[in-house]
């Protein structure tokens, strides 16, 4: 039994053997004609990169546009937008620079030979314009820079200089702010920058432009007195005086021609208090009475006129000018208004010859003349003399009694 079984298995094995043989043979001996062969596709990868004939070096590789300022650039002749050439432009030499007034401002022009283009690249700081042309180089035969300053209404300056062997800077100053810059391309000329000032792009339509006026005066016209002496008895600083202390020069006085002490007290603010008479003239100073005889005369409290009557203490003939003591800073002359006090400055001899005769006519019978006569008695000018005379009569608005 044993002998039967293993022969029963030799002989499966045996044909299995001879099944597999009969199905491969026929493939292995089976031509595949030419006719029908076809190459198999080729397997490339996605981030292969097919070689090419030609190697290109740095230099001939275009460099991309960082600015969109060429867009902006329009021919100056014909009125469309410039092309620039993607192919590599060489160097230009800017050979001569044109700046030229224009209804809007300046006009700016680099000359180049045969109008080549220039790549530009322009920018604001402050009060510049500040443009680099990146394909050029710059040469004068004057110098290797150009400077002209205000070539314009509030253009300052202009200047075009190398900042390198291969660039060109062009920079325009603006006085009050940075000017407003367009780019054209000159077919016979350069690069061309219309250049306009902020004055001009801030005015108006119809406006007038702004006229400076230079005012011209005397040094000294009268009206300012810097000093004092009301107040600390010094000639003093009115800057430095603590108090409350105003001057009325004699050049008010003669160009109002004022005839009274209350005439010339109106210019502070200073009013009287009773129509002016023989016995003297009272006003309020904050207030308060000042009567005649509280007044002052060269700093000193002129008690004889108060005595004798005041028929000339309203008279300003001989005054040079009259000084205002406000507040109660008064009392530092004794006795007096807590209001204020005014101070007579009587005039005083001068080095230079001087005469003057004056004469009045007015309502109520007024006469009134006066003199003044001043200058050295000595050649050495150090004795000086100064006489003053004056004479008035007139009636008055109350009718006398018959």
């Amino acid at each position: 039994m044993a002998l039967e079984k293993l022969f029963v298995l030799f002989r499966r094995c045996l044909l299995f053997t001879a099944s597999m043989v009969a199905y491969t043979l026929p493939v292995l001996s089976q031509e595949i004609p030419k006719a029908d062969r076809q190459p198999l596709p080729q397997q490339t990868a996605s981030n292969q990169v097919e070689p090419t004939q030609k190697i290109y070096s740095l230099n001939d590789m275009q460099s991309a546009f960082t600015s969109a300022t060429y867009l902006l650039r329009t021919p100056k002749d014909q009125n469309k937008v410039s092309q620039l050439s993607q192919a590599t432009t060489p160097v230009v030499s800017v050979t001569d620079v044109k700046v030229n007034t224009t209804d809007k401002g300046i006009e700016i022009i680099l000359v180049t030979p045969s109008s080549e283009k220039l790549l530009v690249s322009g920018k604001v700081e402050g009060n510049s314009y500040v443009a680099d042309i990146k394909n050029a180089h710059f040469q004068l035969t004057s110098g290797k820079s150009f400077q002209q300053s205000k070539p314009s209404a509030g253009i300052a300056l202009v200047t075009v200089t190398n900042v390198d062997t291969n660039t060109v800077r062009l920079t325009v100053v603006g006085k009050t702010g940075a000017p407003v810059v367009e780019l054209f391309d000159s077919q016979t000329e350069g690069l061309v920058f219309g250049v306009t000032s902020t004055a001009t792009t801030q005015q108006t339509p119809g406006e007038n432009p702004a006229i400076e006026l230079e005012v011209i005066a005397p040094p000294d016209t009268g009206y300012r007195v810097p000093d004092a002496t009301t107040g600390t008895r010094t000639n003093t600083l009115n800057r430095d005086i603590p108090q409350t202390v105003q001057v009325v020069p004699r050049a008010v006085i003669e160009d109002q021609a004022d005839k009274r002490v209350g005439d010339v007290l109106r210019n502070l603010g200073i009013g009287q208090n009773s129509e002016p008479s023989r016995l003297g003239e009272s006003v309020i100073i904050r207030g308060f009475d000042v009567e005649a005889s509280n007044s002052l005369r060269d700093g000193l409290r002129d008690n004889f006129t108060s005595f004798i009557g005041t028929p000339f203490q309203n008279d300003l003939a001989n005054i040079e000018r009259v000084e205002v003591l406000k507040g109660p800073a008064s009392v530092l002359y004794g006795n007096g208004s807590p209001g204020g006090v005014y101070n007579l400055i009587t005039k005083q001899p001068l080095s230079t010859p001087y005469y003057s005769i004056e004469g009045n006519v007015g309502s109520y019978s007024l006469y009134k003349s006066s003199i003044d006569f001043t200058g050295p008695l000595t050649t050495d000018k150090k004795l000086l003399y100064r006489f003053n005379a004056d004479y008035e009569n007139s009636g008055s608005y109350i009718r006398p009694l018959a």
